[in-house]
């Protein structure tokens, strides 16, 4: 019970930085995971590419060779095997892939009305004559064999009418798939091809074996594959496996790549088909030593940060705390203070009735309710410090005309211009109270006073103007400070503490608000609230 307690409590104090600390690390596996998949993506492609242009190159050399052949070799050279050799092992011999060279002379059969049963062609033959020097038994098979029959050769054979190479359907030969490139002799009529008019065209042949087509060597999967003349996709015609991955470190996520490309081959279209698994998230020692570090980094910098949050809202709370503590320690100083001056006042105040009389009487007498009014505005200004109202929209046009009905009750006509054209969010209590503070102390120093009303969308203001003395202009930084009485320049019989302008001070400031004290040019005195709306 006391493990799971512990653990308990150690997930609820941790588990912001826990959470904090898991998707820092999601992040970075995240991006290093993106970042592997799109190296190993554009590496794919790139060495797709690169096996797509060699290929292409080995098909157009194929090609070249064949035309070189087509035009080296005419009717008259079909007799001549020894010349045919030393014309076409030169050109084959750097070039694997070419199993057999042949030649297909076409005339005309015996039954002109028979037709071929491969592609509902005339009534023509096409012997095959096998010119290489490499010996094959299934080669050899293929000669003087009708190539018209043979369904592999047959379409391919009217296709090449023109000057085109074309490739053949597959034919498998040792149980593999090769194919014939096959091309019309383009050499010009010579005068020893005269002899031999019955060949109505002459067709130059190469056996290509396309496994070596592919590189021995690759880390990609890759099948190539031939179409007919129909575009009907055929069995690939060779496919090798590569190393499986674009890899050489262990990931912990695999994802398979293809690339299905269209070879630029004049003869006949070749698709290449490249596989490869590619491993993301692969981490090598230098990933883990970089996680660790950056998590121990994180760890504590998280935790002094704490730390430090931890004892600035301590000292904080500590702070409030004493201050709270100040507080009401005074007002209970200041309660006490009371209770214990109001019996020997009250002693006081009886002796006084007793044993004086005349003008010391009166003297004393007004000394101790001096004493008693101080005590009693002092507690009344801290008490009202704690007290805490709720805030409320209020009309202020009724409240001046509340003020003002309440000024006309005690005999002090004031007068009000300007109004207010939005009501207005305030702790209604708390301004009435700066109002008439500003008025009582108005009416105490002057006898015509008028409070002015301006509003607007940005500030609403509130001024009390009076026809007294004014202040000296010395002492106007300080009469808003609390006890502080500026009689020097003001009646001195008229009373107070020191505290109304204190408390039109602090009200203000609760409310956001300010507070301007100014001497009148042509006399008096100016008192302005400025509250923004």
């Amino acid at each position: 019970m006391r493990n799971r307690l512990s653990i308990r409590h150690l997930w609820r104090r941790y588990r912001t930085l826990i959470a904090g600390w898991v998707l820092l690390v999601s992040v970075t596996l995240g991006w290093l995971t993106i970042h592997q998949y799109v190296a190993a993506r554009a590496d794919f492609f790139s060495a797709s590419h690169q096996q797509k242009q060699q290929i292409e190159h080995l098909l157009q050399t194929h090609e070249n060779v064949l035309q070189t052949i087509a035009q080296l070799i005419g009717p008259a050279d079909l007799f001549q095997q020894q010349r045919i050799h030393a014309t076409i092992a030169p050109l084959i011999a750097p070039f694997p892939q070419v199993r057999a060279v042949m030649l297909f002379p076409t005339l005309p059969t015996e039954h002109p009305t028979e037709t071929t049963k491969a592609g509902n062609h005339p009534a023509l033959t096409s012997p095959i004559l096998l010119y290489h020097s490499a010996r094959s038994d299934d080669l050899y098979t293929l000669a003087n064999e009708d190539a018209q029959k043979i369904p592999a050769l047959s379409g391919t054979i009217h296709a090449t009418s023109g000057v085109d190479a074309h490739s053949s359907l597959p034919y498998l030969i040792d149980d593999k798939p090769h194919y014939f490139l096959l091309q019309r002799t383009t050499r010009l009529i010579e005068k020893q091809d005269q002899p031999f008019p019955w060949y109505s065209e002459l067709h130059v042949g190469l056996l290509i074996d396309p496994t070596t087509l592919l590189p021995p060597k690759s880390r990609l999967t890759t099948a190539l594959s031939l179409y007919n003349p129909n575009n009907e996709k055929q069995r690939p015609l060779v496919e090798r496996k590569g190393t499986g991955s674009l890899s050489d470190l262990a990931g912990n996520i695999t994802i398979s790549l293809t690339d299905r490309v269209r070879l630029n081959n004049p003869s006949q279209p070749f698709l290449l088909r490249s596989e490869a698994t590619i491993k993301v998230l692969t981490l090598s020692l230098f990933h883990w030593v970089a996680l660790g570090i950056l998590s121990m980094i994180y760890f504590l910098t998280v935790q002094y940060r704490s730390q430090q949050s931890a004892q600035y809202y301590e000292q904080q709370r500590s702070s409030e705390r004493r201050l709270i503590l100040q507080t009401q320690n005074r007002i209970r100083m200041l309660n006490a203070i009371s209770h214990d001056l109001r019996t020997p006042l009250t002693r006081l105040q009886l002796r006084i009735s007793t044993l004086l009389s005349g003008t010391p009487q009166q003297q004393s007498l007004a000394d101790i309710g001096e004493i008693q009014q101080l005590v009693e505005h002092s507690l009344s200004y801290l008490r009202d410090e704690e007290l805490q109202e709720s805030p409320g929209i209020i009309d202020i046009n009724q409240l001046i005309a509340e003020i003002q009905q309440e000024m006309r009750e005690v005999n002090r006509p004031l007068s009000s211009h300007g109004k207010a054209h939005w009501r207005y969010l305030c702790q209604p209590l708390q301004l009435r109270r700066a109002i008439q503070n500003l008025l009582n102390n108005a009416f105490r120093y002057g006898e015509q006073v008028a409070l002015l009303i301006e509003d607007n969308e940005r500030q609403l203001t509130i001024r009390v103007v009076d026809d007294g003395p004014g202040v000296d202009p010395a002492l106007l930084e300080k009469i808003t400070t609390p006890y502080f009485r500026a009689d020097s320049s003001r009646n001195r019989q008229s009373g107070g503490i020191g505290l109304g302008l204190a408390i039109v001070q602090e009200i203000t400031e609760s409310h956001a608000g300010t507070l301007t004290l100014n001497n009148l040019p042509e006399g008096g005195f100016s008192a302005e609230i400025t509250l923004p709306r």
